[in-house]
């Protein structure tokens, strides 16, 4: 960060993927369902329906590329609102396996307005998947969780996370979607100022995709 060098995570869906983005220079690696989705040919969006176990598929995915990579860490995506895991069991197992850190993905800062509100009500919530982070963080695993508002980067930084990646929503053909769209979404800069604006407590890196990480403080409180 000192540098100004960006860091940059890239989804492996394939062991040959992962080779690819290891021998191409990636920081980190990230194993996620959608990126079994993608090499099926389908959307990354995907990974955010009732067509799998999230979690499964990306522990499958896990013990295909683990062992292909040599020397970047590799991340898992985390369902953190799987109803049939214990989070402090499972992400032990996710650690034994050889992860070196987590991401929360599927996420339910995907979704907004009355869907959000109707799932955050009977429990599917984006506290959950701060937990997750906080979880993760005790164990020693390297978090980067996705935010979508500043206050779930406070959120996620209290709990003790590593890099804060300011999700400007997905990518369409080649482009971004708007990253507002007038929901009162959080825009990457946004992020990096608020993280930049804390004062005493952890140090937390703040990112965006296609954007380079800012390191900046955020008070705990």
């Amino acid at each position: 960060i000192s540098a100004g060098r960006p860091i940059v995570g890239t989804g492996a869906g394939t062991g040959l993927s992962a080779k690819s983005e290891e021998a191409g220079g990636t920081d980190l690696i990230i194993v996620y369902n959608s990126g079994w989705f993608r090499m099926q040919g389908l959307p990354s969006v995907c990974g955010n329906f009732p067509l799998g176990d999230a979690n499964s598929i990306m522990l499958e995915l896990g013990r295909v590329v683990l062992p292909v990579v040599k020397k970047t860490p590799v991340l898992a995506g985390i369902f953190a609102n799987d109803p049939f895991r214990d989070m402090h069991v499972f992400l032990k197992q996710v650690k034994e396996l050889g992860f070196s850190g987590v991401q929360n993905f599927p996420t339910v800062g995907t979704y907004t307005d009355v869907y959000r509100q109707n799932i955050e009500s009977v429990g599917i919530s984006y506290d959950k998947e701060v937990e997750m982070v906080r979880i993760a963080h005790e164990l020693d695993l390297l978090t980067t969780p996705y935010a979508y508002t500043i206050q779930e980067a406070e959120k996620m930084a209290r709990a003790g996370a590593d890099i804060v990646v300011a999700h400007c929503r997905g990518t369409v053909g080649g482009g971004s979607m708007e990253a507002d769209g007038g929901t009162g979404r959080i825009k990457g800069g946004e992020m990096a100022g608020q993280q930049r604006g804390g004062h005493s407590g952890k140090d937390v890196t703040a990112a965006a995709p296609g954007k380079a990480g800012i390191s900046g403080g955020v008070d705990p409180d």
